[in-house]
């Protein structure tokens, strides 16, 4: 068998700056913060302000938890199988979505992961690193 899975190793990144979203595939077993998204990105919302230790004012909790709900309504919709990172600094930043999907790929391993991760693109702002800091790992299904 020529599949394999990516792993998302989030242990060593630091999560401060991210909100992270399940995905939305499951719609009769779904995640937790999907049951209610509401009520989770106003529970995140305030955690935001709380961690942050910023004056949230009379409106900042809820301007926080309708971006978070949009961006949750507008980046995972019924059906999405990735996980969505929103990368905000401060409560009040204009969130920075980044998917992530993780799923079985197929074909040559060292040509699949050039291809998916454009190494070959000419256009690249820098060449690929090797990094032993790479949060994803690649087995073998």
């Amino acid at each position: 068998m020529n599949d394999f899975f990516a792993i998302l190793d989030i242990e060593h990144i630091d999560l401060y700056p991210w909100t992270v979203l399940p995905p939305r595939s499951d719609e009769e077993k779904p995640f937790e913060a999907w049951v209610d998204i509401a009520a989770w990105c106003r529970a995140e919302a305030e955690d935001l302000w709380d961690d942050r230790e910023l004056d949230r004012g009379p409106n900042g909790v809820d301007f926080v938890a309708g971006t978070l709900e949009r961006c949750a309504q507008s980046f995972s919709p019924p059906g999405s199988d990735h996980w969505l990172f929103l990368h905000l600094d401060q409560p009040t930043d204009l969130p920075l979505p980044v998917c992530a999907a993780i799923g079985p790929a197929s074909g040559p391993r060292e040509e699949t992961l050039r291809a998916l991760t454009m190494a070959d693109d000419p256009q690249a702002v820098e060449p690929p690193s090797s990094s032993a800091s790479n949060p994803i790992t690649w087995v073998k299904a």
